[in-house]
């Protein structure tokens, strides 16, 4: 039997790399007869450029930007010279774990380092920039973004707005007097994490705004400032996006690769297999074991493990899922594609302790079930 290992990363716990090497680590342990091949995965978030790197792609190009908060940070992107292709990682410079639990709350965090990023890839020469999206700190719809190429967000008396979440729904212009000029030769390329619209029930602000510290006046008040966002850019480009797929992603930064790059929006996971020709792997192999933080109905808005079982059911191959917190009925489990599903949570435990001690759960829940796959003579060793 061959196993193909392809997780994603569990949040502030576990890389992609080290969640499949936990889930090798316990393969082994059930049985040291099974053939495996490990190829983590990334939907465009946070890890990345991490996953491109694992499989060959680009060199690390290092820069000093503003994270978040606007404090400077040193981070990177990748660069291929042959293809003059930058891949970009918005978690990189914009991310949720750049910053303490304590500090996080989108309605005053901002994509501006994002768009340094963007900058100092043009100025190496890049003709092509992969723009990943996931694992955002930011609900601003990308003010910040823009504000690093230039553009300057009014309010009703003609004062510059702090490019932040909370600042949304005081939009009534945008400038572009200052606007850096970035070449029609220039190609962007958006790798959502997920496909939400921009506003609305199902838009960023109700969907995320809440794992990134806004509490339920603030999600009100930040999809009213989207709303608002999205008013002022369509008089501004001609433009209307919420309809688009994926504009809600990272805060709304999708929406604003739109608006400012002219941006074509992408699956993330779809590009990021596509770009290390994952399909042939699943088609080669027996068995897929994947993992993620949390399986939830979230699954299905265009995160890693969904894509993944796009591809198995194509070569009409099994897939099994390992979890943190798995809120995903039978019934979901089902339309997401999976034949199995489980938590690595051994026993009741707070996040702090179960994050603790990730690496050892997955090894564990992963050696129970192929112990219990080899007795009951399911996989072939």
């Amino acid at each position: 039997m061959k196993i193909l290992i392809a997780p994603d990363k569990f949040r502030d716990a576990l890389s992609a790399i080290k969640v499949a090497n936990a889930i090798e680590e316990g393969i082994v342990l059930a049985s040291d007869q099974l053939s495996y091949c490990k190829a983590p995965l990334s939907d465009g978030g946070e890890g990345m450029l991490d996953i491109l790197q694992f499989r060959g792609i680009g060199q690390r190009i290092e820069v000093e930007v503003h994270d978040p908060l606007m404090r400077l940070i040193k981070t990177s992107y990748l660069y291929t010279e042959t293809e003059k292709t930058a891949y970009i990682e918005h978690a990189a410079a914009s991310g949720l774990h750049l910053l303490e639990r304590k500090e996080r709350n989108c309605m005053y965090t901002s994509s501006f380092g994002t768009g340094e990023l963007i900058l100092n890839a043009i100025k190496n020469g890049a003709q092509q920039i992969v723009l990943g999206l996931g694992g955002s700190a930011v609900n601003d719809a990308g003010m910040g973004m823009a504000k690093a190429l230039g553009y300057r967000f009014l309010n009703k008396n003609g004062n510059e707005l702090e490019p932040m979440g909370k600042n949304l729904i005081l939009i009534q212009k945008i400038d572009d007097i200052s606007k850096i000029n970035i070449p029609p030769t220039v190609k962007f390329t958006i790798a959502a994490d997920v496909q939400n619209p921009l506003f609305g029930n199902e838009g960023a602000a109700y969907q995320y705004a809440g794992q990134k510290g806004a509490n339920k006046q603030e999600i009100k008040l930040l999809d009213k400032g989207l709303q608002n966002f999205h008013s002022v850019s369509e008089k501004k480009f001609g433009l209307k996006v919420n309809n688009i797929r994926g504009t809600g992603a990272s805060g709304g930064l999708g929406a604003a690769g739109v608006f400012f790059l002219k941006a074509k929006i992408t699956s993330g996971i779809e590009t990021i297999m596509k770009l290390v020709d994952f399909e042939p792997l699943v088609q080669n192999s027996d068995l897929i074991v994947t993992a993620e933080g949390k399986i939830d109905n979230q699954t299905l808005q265009g995160k890693l493990i969904h894509g993944i079982c796009q591809i198995a059911k194509k070569y009409d191959k099994k897939v099994i899922a390992l979890c943190g917190t798995l809120k995903a009925s039978p019934l979901v489990l089902k339309e997401i594609g999976l034949s199995y599903a489980t938590s690595i949570l051994q026993e009741p435990m707070n996040l702090e302790k179960s994050m603790a001690n990730t690496k050892g759960q997955i090894i564990t829940t992963t050696e129970n079930i192929f112990r219990f796959m080899k007795e009951f003579k399911l996989i072939e060793c």
